[in-house]
């Protein structure tokens, strides 16, 4: 039996409260800016030519992942990607893979997992996406778009 995903959120951060057990999420968000990197000797930068980049000073932090799960029979592994949707067909980023146990399909197992740094550099719809056996079990969307440059 394959387990059901019942919450899978990204946030800046999510905390454990030590007396209660809970889950504090915070800071959940669904869509990225970035900066694309500036190149020594274009017109958005004074200097001249070396064709060096020179990135913007602004780089999303290393967000967290909140899993909620149920049916986990035992035990179940699983495969969290980030995925570039806009690329047809989707590119994955990077993967991990998680193993679940629990010796009763009827609890909630949750799960956090520190990820790492966003490499988000162009606009587009990314998604983190839970796999069980190569199908699908749900994913949380992310869409990203470019800051302005000042003077553009």
């Amino acid at each position: 039996m394959k387990p059901v995903l019942q919450a899978l959120v990204i946030a800046d951060h999510v905390y454990e409260d030590k007396s209660t057990g809970k889950k504090v999420i915070a800071g959940t968000f669904n869509q990225i800016f970035f900066n694309s990197p500036l190149v020594a000797g274009t017109p958005h930068q004074a200097g001249a030519g070396t064709g060096t980049p020179v990135h913007s000073g602004r780089q999303a932090g290393s967000p967290y992942a909140y899993i909620s799960l149920t049916d986990i029979h035992t035990s179940a592994r699983l495969l969290l990607r980030f995925v570039y949707l806009s690329d047809n067909p989707p590119t994955a980023i990077f993967q991990t893979a998680i193993e679940v146990r629990s010796l009763d399909p009827l609890q909630t197992v949750e799960l956090t997992a520190a990820l790492p740094a966003l490499p988000i550099n162009r606009e587009g719809v990314y998604a983190f996406e839970i796999l069980f056996e190569d199908e699908l079990l749900g994913s949380f969307r992310i869409v990203s778009k470019e800051f302005p440059r000042q003077g553009a």
